[in-house]
């Protein structure tokens, strides 16, 4: 069910690091098109649930709005290309790897109560997916667009 969810098997395990950049790097897309075209993330699919609107469910109604024609995959590029210009506008204010992170408690507290009681995110086993992530996401160790995209994206940026 998850390989459906995001094209490959994806870990159900909250605390497995394997394969989560996977499930990351389709909800970002799904959520960048999902703002795009005024829907709330909560009422989005994937983290939040499987049977939400989704690419399936925006194509044909921005082909009811629009007259244009998107396929799922063309809207998984088009959020692909939203978040690569956000992350540009990002790194020309500052942010980088460094930020991109979890809250400092996530990795110094240990969970209070239930069946992870004791547990907290492992430093090293996060960087190394963020690392996994920014390679499927085809961007640079400082998380923005590696080339020739970046380029495509930065035409973009500056005539707009």
């Amino acid at each position: 069910f998850k390989e459906r969810l995001y094209g490959a098997p994806v870990s159900a395990a909250p605390n497995d690091y394997q394969t989560k950049e996977r499930a990351v790097r389709i909800c970002e897309n799904t959520y960048a098109v999902g703002d795009s075209v005024g829907m709330c993330r909560f009422t989005t699919k994937l983290f939040n649930s499987p049977s939400l609107p989704g690419f399936e469910q925006f194509a044909p109604q921005l082909s009811n709005v629009t007259g244009l024609d998107f396929t799922e995959d063309d809207l998984s590029a088009i959020g692909l290309n939203i978040i690569g210009v956000e992350r540009l506008i990002n790194h020309r204010l500052g942010v980088r790897r460094k930020d991109d992170t979890l809250p400092e408690r996530w990795f110094n507290e240990p969970i209070k109560a239930g069946p992870y009681a004791g547990e907290k995110i492992d430093r090293a086993e996060f960087d190394a997916m963020l690392s996994r992530f920014y390679e499927i996401a085809n961007l640079t160790d400082e998380g923005i667009p590696k080339s020739p995209w970046r380029e495509t994206l930065e035409r973009t940026l500056d005539n707009a």
